[in-house]
């Protein structure tokens, strides 16, 4: 919302300048598109997130090694 207001975000009317910015408006997202919910981040949280990601990983990795094992 506050890039909506700011005017330094803003594009220039087609008629300020001699510039044609079809090219570049017609790939841009809306912005209810790029529009994302704010998420908390408590570091406790991510903590604990990233420790279940990794062991999940390393289990994972185990897992292949023993089955790479079992096969030779």
């Amino acid at each position: 919302m506050e890039l909506d207001e700011d005017m330094q975000y803003m594009l220039p009317a087609a008629g300020d300048k001699d510039i044609d910015l079809s090219m570049l408006t017609a790939v841009l997202a809306s912005s209810e598109q790029v529009d994302e919910r704010d998420d908390i981040w408590t570091p406790e949280t991510l903590l604990v997130q990233l420790a279940s990601e990794l062991n999940s990983e390393m289990e994972k990795a185990e897992g292949r090694r023993e089955a790479a094992v079992s096969k030779t």
